[in-house]
């Protein structure tokens, strides 16, 4: 839970129609009904919700979060490999002269794309 709060806590943090929200109510994480319009966001996700960071809409939201917040469409995310001497994941940019050409390796795809989102300009 501490990388879905790191991830709230950024300046380029917003909920997305599509994120699926966690909330903590009687002693552990529930997940709340998936956002499917900016208008249910207030239904559904208070100050003390996280997002549901093992969830693949959600992580393709903070995908678009990170493209938006470094202002480079080009990002994503890649799995490294053994031989490359480093297991994990790394955020790459096609656009070579991108400020985030790469920012890894980290364990999960989730953990990348926080860690970028908190290094966004």
């Amino acid at each position: 839970m501490d990388l879905a709060r790191r991830a709230v806590a950024c300046k380029g943090w917003r909920w997305m129609p599509g994120m699926l929200p966690l909330v903590f109510e009687y002693g552990e994480w529930t997940a709340n009904p998936r956002l499917d319009s900016y208008t249910e966001e207030s239904m559904w996700v208070s100050d003390k919700s996280v997002p549901d960071l093992t969830d693949p809409a959600t992580l393709g939201c903070l995908l678009a979060l990170v493209r938006e917040a470094w202002g480079d469409e080009t990002i994503g995310t890649a799995a490294t490999r053994e031989a490359d001497g480093r297991r994990g994941w790394v955020i790459e940019a096609w656009e070579p002269r991108s400020p985030a050409n790469e920012i890894g390796p980290y364990e999960t795809e989730a953990a990348a794309l926080v860690a970028a989102l908190e290094a966004a300009p």
